[in-house]
């Protein structure tokens, strides 16, 4: 079975916080985007120390869906993925971990600019229709899911 070559990933480092009545929500998103197709799979998290788990469940998920395996995982080393436990799924699953060198976002450049992109048109959506920001979880949902099925990268 053919695999996917490489994979980024990228934790959004804009952390949102809102208030639902009176405690305060921190959210952030880890996305996923296939270097080849740049189809782009979202994963939301209150805490970045749940990140393995999440792999592991759109690992499962993904290679379901596309019959193909992971081969090759491009991450920071923000510490998320950086554990002992992760390095060995990992090599138990045969796949490769490139990590990029610290303060330098240019080498993870699709997951990084993607991150930006999607947070710079998620504030647009929410400012121009004056939607809270407590909706910020599902203007990113839509926008990730029309990008995934638009013909073409540029919109």
């Amino acid at each position: 079975m053919e695999g996917i070559t490489e994979i980024g990933v990228g934790a959004c480092r804009y952390m949102l916080f809102y208030k639902v009545g009176i405690k305060q929500q921190q959210e952030v998103f880890f996305s996923f985007i296939n270097d080849f197709s740049q189809k782009t799979w979202i994963y939301f998290l209150h805490e970045k120390s749940k990140a393995f788990t999440m792999f592991r469940r759109y690992k499962a998920c993904v290679e379901k869906e596309t019959g193909a395996y992971r081969k090759c995982l491009r991450t920071d080393r923000g510490g998320e993925f950086s554990s002992n436990e992760f390095g060995e799924f990992c090599k138990a699953n045969g796949i490769t971990r490139q990590l990029t060198t610290t303060y330098t976002p240019q080498q993870n450049e699709v997951a990084e600019r993607k991150n930006r992109t999607v947070m710079n048109l998620v504030r647009c959506m929410l400012t121009n229709k004056q939607v809270p920001k407590a909706f910020w979880l599902e203007a990113v949902r839509s926008y990730v899911h029309v990008l995934n099925r638009s013909p073409t990268l540029a919109i």
